[in-house]
């Protein structure tokens, strides 16, 4: 295959990066990630956009690992989301520790299972408070 590995979470970063790689390299694998987060809607939305922008396939891998890990917002059930804008110069409190290392790792094995050569993930500059989104 030809085309890429896209990681798809639902929000509004990965779906444009979806409709990217659609436009840039035509066949797209999305990749979804089911790891214990409270926000589980997003997998609901990832389903729906991968299912408009006609991927090859859309992929939802389980990482039950994370569910044993604490101290994160986003999928420790005793640490409330903050809401309004965080501490500057400190990691947010919904940073889950090597998140998107581990995505991109499990990326890099199903490219390699599809033959695929590019991988795509949505971080932006603007993500920089959390560890695993700086360039």
């Amino acid at each position: 295959m030809s085309g890429a590995i896209v990681l798809l979470s639902g929000g509004m970063d990965s779906a444009t990066l979806l409709w990217l790689a659609r436009r840039e390299f035509g066949e797209v694998v999305a990749l979804s990630f089911s790891y214990g987060q409270k926000h589980s809607i997003e997998l609901r939305y990832a389903q729906e956009l991968a299912r408009i922008a006609g991927v090859r396939e859309h992929l939802i891998v389980e990482l039950p690992l994370y569910r044993s890990i604490k101290g994160s917002a986003l999928i420790d059930e005793d640490v409330e989301v903050p809401a309004g804008s965080y501490l500057e110069g400190e990691p947010p409190p919904t940073t889950v520790p090597m998140r998107n290392l581990n995505f991109l790792a499990v990326a890099a094995a199903f490219a390699d299972s599809f033959g695929v050569k590019r991988i795509g993930i949505g971080v932006h500059a603007l993500d920089t408070p959390y560890p695993d989104c700086r360039p």
